[in-house]
């Protein structure tokens, strides 16, 4: 997915997204991913499902009281 894709998803499209950076191992390997807010990745292979999320960013939490 290019930026532009992305910022359409994110920006103008108002569909809320969630930038992920993360980790995979052996080999190490590093990888960053849009997601919404179900955790359905945009545009990426079944294979990223490999990494682990290390920073993660515009995540709404919701509180219950």
């Amino acid at each position: 997915m290019t930026g532009s894709s992305a910022w359409h998803l994110g920006g103008r499209g108002r569909l809320a997204v969630t930038w992920c950076h993360g980790i995979a191992a052996d080999p190490v390997r590093l990888h960053a991913w849009v997601q919404t807010e179900d955790g359905t990745r945009v545009g990426e292979p079944d294979s990223t499902l490999a990494y682990a999320p290390l920073l993660v960013v515009g995540v709404r939490h919701q509180h219950r009281n």
